[in-house]
C-alpha cells in the first residue's frame, strides 16, 4: 500500500543526491558525474532594478509567457531552492529545458528571462543577489538528481507542481513510486502524458542506481564478514 514503509528506505534517505541530469538531443539524460559549481557574478542591489520590459535579446512575448507560467505553477524563483540565502541561482536545468520545450523558445533565451526574473524579484525585496551569467552553459552540463525526499525529487526534475498532489495521495517515500506505471503516475498526479513520461523516466533511472548501490553495499558487507 502507499503508506507502507518501503524496502531500502534507509539507503534512499541516506543518499541525498544521485548522479546528474543532462539534456542531449532534446531528451533528458542521466549520468553519475557530479556537476561543477559555476562562478556567479555579484549584483549591486543599490543600482537601478531592471524590469521585465527592459530585458535585452529576448522577445517581449517570451517574458510574458515565462512569468505567466511561473505564476501558474506557483514557482517563486526568489525563494529556496531556486535562490539561496546569499542570492545564488539554483534553478534546476530540467525546469529550464522543460520551459524551453513547452514555450518553444531556445534554452539561452529562456535562461535569460528566468535569471532576470529571479534577479529582479530578489532586488526589489532588497535581498542579496548573485547573478548567474552562464546559466545556459550549466544546462548543458547537467544537474544533480535529488533523491532524499519526494519534494526534492520533483523539484530536481523540474516538475514541482505535482508535489502536493503526490503527498496528498499518502506517498511518503520516493521508493513507493518506483513500481508505478505511466498511467498510474498520470492518475495520481493528473499530469499530461509528457510530464508523466518525464517522471517515469527519472524514477526508473533512480531505481536502477539505488538497486546497484544497495547490491554493492551488501557485497562489501559479505566481503568484510
Amino acid at each position: 500500500s502507499s503508506d507502507s514503509t518501503p524496502t531500502g528506505e534507509l539507503q534512499g534517505r541516506a543518499q541525498s543526491s544521485l548522479g546528474a541530469i543532462s539534456s542531449q538531443g532534446g531528451q533528458v539524460q542521466y549520468s553519475d558525474k557530479k556537476v561543477p559549481n559555476n562562478r556567479p557574478q555579484s549584483v549591486d542591489s543599490s543600482r537601478q532594478v531592471p524590469s521585465p520590459k527592459d530585458f535585452r535579446n529576448v522577445k517581449k512575448s517570451l517574458v510574458s509567457l515565462v512569468t505567466a507560467k511561473l505564476a501558474d505553477e506557483k514557482i517563486n524563483l526568489s525563494q529556496e531552492p531556486y535562490s539561496t540565502k546569499l542570492g545564488e541561482c539554483r534553478i534546476p536545468p530540467p525546469l529550464i529545458q522543460r520551459y524551453s520545450e513547452e514555450l518553444k523558445h531556445d534554452v539561452t533565451s529562456v535562461c535569460t528571462v528566468l535569471e532576470q526574473v529571479r534577479v529582479h524579484s530578489l532586488t526589489t525585496q532588497h535581498r542579496p543577489v548573485i547573478q548567474m551569467e552562464n546559466l545556459a552553459d550549466k544546462c548543458s552540463l547537467g544537474a544533480e538528481l535529488k533523491t532524499s525526499s519526494i519534494p526534492d525529487f520533483f523539484i530536481s526534475i523540474g516538475l514541482p507542481m505535482y508535489i502536493s498532489t503526490v503527498i496528498g495521495q499518502n506517498y511518503k517515500y520516493l521508493e513507493q513510486l518506483y513500481k508505478l506505471t505511466n498511467q498510474e503516475i498520470r492518475d495520481i498526479t493528473g499530469a499530461p502524458h509528457k510530464h508523466a513520461k518525464r517522471i517515469s523516466h527519472a524514477l526508473t533511472w533512480v531505481k536502477k542506481k539505488m538497486t546497484a548501490q544497495i547490491g554493492s553495499d551488501e557485497s562489501g558487507l559479505i566481503d568484510r564478514v
